[in-house]
């Protein structure tokens, strides 16, 4: 997003305008280096997307009543990170990474977007292998749903943006710690888990990790039988030594 900022600025530096097939240009080029995103966009100071995948120059998508326009507006040097929104270009839910960018004066010129699709985030957290029973999930700051494995989940718990937790999930949100281990039955699927949380600022994200009691104790489960399978064999063994191989010795045998 900084490289394209500074292509975008160094632009209207030298032309006072947008050169559209320079710009879509490196767009393509970002988008093949980095394939998990869904496109780069970029807006002019109205709020208007004129350059990037899907770009319809006819019909415009406007974002000037986001969020993070309105953000970019005000802040200089600030990189904005959304909660899931839908997207009106990409058509899917996104995670939106942006910047601003300026005029030679100094003044606000527009806004630069990367877009990361949700699902790409629940294959990354589908790629774990852990447990028969885990489930990984992914929070903004307010506790919202981003993404989960398994997925989907029926019910309101599993919509992108739910905040239906559980209370042990809540409490450690409210004490601000950025890492923790705590059990909790989990909303989406009513099982108990055994969590592990950490807050992740630059992304502005929780992730969080529960292993089902199953999976957890299945370890502990073998060796209970492996220890009990040994113990059975010495219990065997000391009668033997005991009580048969002395009897057998008295008779001769």
């Amino acid at each position: 997003l900084r490289n394209v900022v500074e292509q975008l600025e160094s632009q209207l530096a030298r032309g006072g305008s947008l050169r559209a097939q320079e710009t879509n240009a490196l767009i393509a080029r970002y988008l093949r280096w980095l394939p998990e995103m869904e496109a780069i966009r970029i807006a002019d100071k109205d709020g208007r997307v004129i350059l990037g995948p899907g770009v319809d120059s006819q019909r415009p998508v406007d974002w000037s009543d986001r969020a993070y326009f309105l953000r970019h507006k005000q802040e200089r040097g600030l990189l904005d990170i959304t909660k899931p929104v839908f997207g009106r270009v990409a058509g899917t839910w996104i995670i939106g990474l942006s910047r601003r960018y300026e005029s030679a004066d100094g003044s606000f010129a527009g806004v630069v977007s990367a877009t990361i699709p949700l699902k790409h985030l629940n294959n990354l957290l589908a790629g774990m292998s852990v447990g028969a029973h885990v489930a990984a999930t992914i929070r903004d700051l307010d506790l919202g749903l981003v993404a989960r494995y398994p997925n989907p989940v029926q019910g309101k718990a599993g919509e992108i943006g739910s905040q239906i937790v559980s209370q042990e999930l809540q409490q450690i949100r409210a004490s601000g710690v950025p890492q923790a281990l705590y059990r909790a039955v989990v909303a989406a699927d009513s099982t108990e888990r055994l969590n592990a949380l950490r807050r992740v600022d630059k992304a502005q994200l929780y992730v969080i990790v529960g292993l089902a009691s199953t999976d957890y104790l299945q370890v502990w489960h073998e060796e209970v039988r492996y220890t009990i399978a040994f113990l059975l064999l010495f219990f065997i063994q000391s009668i033997i030594g005991y009580y048969i191989y002395p009897a057998v010795v008295r008779a001769g045998i």
